[in-house]
């Protein structure tokens, strides 16, 4: 048994040594991404058909806090078919399973269905595990020619940091149902009550304008004397 802190380490002894999988955990901890494409990068695996394949751009993943990318295009290639249409799915795969662990754009072998199912282990909890990343599915004609479908899920920003989807109990004391409404609005930050709207009502001058109104007289007299119109501002 042994204990690790995310700090300098110490070569001669093997403290705080680098690990992979404790690096994950952290990176998880503050992203809460599902596995996708990180789009902020500014390549995203651009697919370019060529004769007898394809070829996948740059780009870098995220998935249970590992990170994978590659800085050059992978070439795959396929043989057409001479009867029906076959079909492949490209992904980008996170392999925990060997030493050292690898990060690789694949192809499924070609099939003559579209249910192509990837290997998406918890990398939470397997530690050998591996996890694939669609990034494309693809149709390889018989007329020799190949069509694509994006299958790429973007991951713009940290979502559940961003939403604070994480935070289920209060923030400063108050709870999250006292300062959020249902439809994400934030309500009153002093008071933590609804956000009041105003609502504008115009109509003839009266003697005893509505309770918890603030009344405006409009018209063109001085004042003291006649006005032609009054605005209520009321809240709700």
């Amino acid at each position: 048994m042994a204990s690790y802190l995310k700090g300098i380490g110490d070569a001669l002894n093997g403290s705080n040594e680098i690990l992979p999988s404790f690096d994950a955990k952290i990176y998880n901890y503050l992203t809460q991404n599902e596995a996708g494409i990180v789009g902020t990068e500014p390549s995203k695996f651009p697919l370019t058909v060529i004769d007898r394949g394809v070829q996948i751009g740059a780009g870098m993943v995220h998935a249970m806090g590992y990170f994978g990318m590659t800085d050059s295009p992978t070439q795959l290639n396929f043989v057409y078919p001479t009867g029906s249409p076959q079909y492949a799915r490209i992904y980008a795969e996170i392999n925990l399973s060997v030493t050292p662990h690898q990060f690789k754009i694949k192809s499924t072998a070609q099939s003559s269905t579209t249910n192509i199912a990837l290997i998406q282990d918890d990398l939470k909890v397997a530690p050998s595990g591996i996890h694939q990343i669609p990034l494309y599915l693809l149709t390889i004609n018989p007329n020799n020619t190949i069509t694509s479908v994006d299958q790429r899920a973007m991951l713009s920003a940290p979502q559940r940091a961003m939403n604070a989807d994480n935070v289920t109990g209060t923030i400063a004391g108050r709870a999250i149902s006292n300062i959020f409404e249902s439809n994400h609005y934030v309500k009153n930050a002093t008071t933590a009550t609804k956000a009041q709207t105003i609502v504008y009502t115009e109509s003839a001058p009266t003697s005893s304008p509505p309770a918890g109104t603030l009344t405006i007289y409009k018209g063109s007299s001085l004042p003291g004397t006649r006005y032609d119109r009054v605005i209520y501002l009321t809240t709700v």
